[in-house]
């Protein structure tokens, strides 16, 4: 994505490499993105899910990324608490949550 959309990030990276996560491939993300005049920036941990689709109607495959925002508990797990976050990354910025947000790609027939 930061090849067609990097405008729209101040910051952005990789917290976990990807790992198999059942029938999906998932990794852990951070996003710092700038807030409109007066309004403070935003930043937000994701879980990302790259999931495979089942055939559509004209026999092609795509893939579904869904991400959410992980609980504090979660990531407490992953990165010892309050570890994932620290510094310039998040400072004059405002936690932001996503409650769930995909994208799904198919090829058009």
């Amino acid at each position: 994505r930061m090849r067609w959309d990097s405008g729209s990030f101040l910051g952005f990276s990789a917290l976990q490499k990807p790992r198999p996560c059942g029938n999906a491939l998932g990794d852990v993300i951070f996003c710092r993105m700038p807030g409109p005049p007066s309004i403070a920036d935003r930043y937000v941990v994701q879980e990302r899910f790259l999931i495979k689709l089942p055939p559509d109607e004209h026999g092609n495959n795509g893939f579904a990324i869904v991400m959410s925002s992980p609980s504090q508990t979660v990531i407490d797990h992953l990165f010892g608490s309050g570890q994932a976050l620290s510094g310039d990354s998040t400072t004059g910025a405002v936690q932001a949550t996503t409650v769930m947000s995909a994208y799904l790609i198919r090829e058009i027939p």
